[in-house]
């Protein structure tokens, strides 16, 4: 070989050499021979299909069929058994190594999650694939000039076509203008007639210019048609199923509206497609408090959904104010009076532990709740 090829050769490395594919690391040694943006490029971009192994015109099935693998394979109670064997032989780096990869598919769990959610409801599937299409077709039909010859230039930018000037007829604009503006002044002025005038001649006798109480009735009524035909609607079966974000907010709507029957179905829905959330998990645990007016059993189910949310995440804060209102309503109950000297100590430690975590002395329920156990 030539020297001056051979020494060629040995100072150009090839431009991809500092990026391994299969690692997808970057070798620092040779990073003056490709620049950052080249790395960037052929970098691979995860989308919802790549975490799930679907093409992006799969079919519902698929993308049904595809979740409930990718769930089954990471989910983290799949090794729940084997961090309970090697603590219990003592293997506590082992036990460590299980750990980390629990932590692990909590966050693939939850990538798998988001993807599902979008790509099983046609109307958000459409908005994501919406950008990569265009993006595509861009790429697509825009020219490269560095591979198209010495006038891709030119052709990637033609000179506009010549425009022969129009001359704007600036009156009839001006009269079409002015004729929309007449109308509209007078569309208000017949609007303010017959509000002031119409309707005070159709008032009874006395009124004093506010509200009738017919008017309060016929209000009442609306909105309770309304509250009537949102929830034949929540209860209506869909073609997909919804996404469990739509079925929590839902049920919290259902929950602010004090309909606690609903609420508790629809949590339950959004529990079963997303079983690691723990703020979902306080508040069914806040519907079951207030439905234990009704069954005491609801106190087992609320307490369950608490401790459930303090070993998914401990950082839940709400948990410890809902188990101090759910112990305190259950010692409260017929049955329970009066409450034991260990039911207050519980409630009590609960909310010292709510106090300590936020250090809000002034939430409602912690000044209701200590007025009624110092009372």
């Amino acid at each position: 070989m030539r020297p001056f090829l051979h020494q060629t050769l040995n100072r150009t490395p090839p431009v991809f050499s500092r990026f391994n594919v299969l690692s997808g690391k970057i070798n620092p040694k040779r990073s003056q021979y490709c620049s950052k943006e080249l790395v960037v490029k052929i970098m691979p971009e995860t989308t919802y299909y790549d975490m799930l192994s679907l093409r992006p015109n799969a079919d519902v099935e698929s993308i049904k069929r595809a979740y409930r693998e990718k769930i089954r394979t990471f989910h983290p109670d799949s090794l729940a058994g084997e961090l309970a064997r090697r603590k219990g032989a003592g293997n506590y780096g082992g036990a460590y190594e299980i750990e980390r990869r629990i932590e692990e598919y909590k966050k693939k769990t939850q990538e798998i999650n988001q993807a599902y959610s979008v790509l099983s409801d046609p109307v958000a599937r459409e908005a994501y694939d919406r950008p990569r299409k265009e993006r595509a077709q861009a790429a697509y039909r825009a020219p490269d000039p560095s591979r198209a010859g010495p006038y891709a230039q030119r052709r990637a930018n033609p000179a506009p076509p010549p425009q022969t000037p129009v001359e704007e007829k600036m009156p009839v604009r001006w009269i079409a203008g002015l004729v929309v503006v007449l109308i509209v002044i007078f569309s208000s002025f017949v609007s303010l007639f017959a509000s002031v005038f119409l309707t005070d001649g159709l008032r009874p006798a006395g009124s004093s210019g506010g509200l009738s109480s017919r008017d309060l009735q016929e209000t009442q009524n609306a909105i309770q048609a309304t509250y009537i035909v949102r929830t034949q609607n929540a209860q209506l079966p869909t073609a997909t199923p919804r996404p469990p974000l739509e079925n929590r907010n839902i049920g919290k709507a259902f929950y602010d509206s004090e309909n606690y029957g609903l609420a508790e179905e629809l949590y339950t829905l959004a529990l079963s497609q997303s079983p690691q959330n723990a703020q979902w998990h306080v508040e069914r645990g806040f519907v079951y408090v207030q439905m234990m007016v009704q069954d005491a059993t609801y106190f087992d189910r609320a307490m369950a959904d608490f401790d459930r949310a303090l070993l998914l995440d401990d950082a839940v804060h709400e948990t410890y104010l809902g188990r101090a209102e759910a112990q305190y309503r259950y010692s409260t109950l017929p049955q329970n009076r009066p409450p034991s000297p260990e039911a207050i100590q519980r409630i009590q430690d609960d909310l010292l532990q709510y106090i300590e975590r936020t250090g809000d002395i002034e939430h409602p329920k912690v000044k209701e709740l200590q007025a009624l156990l110092d009372g």
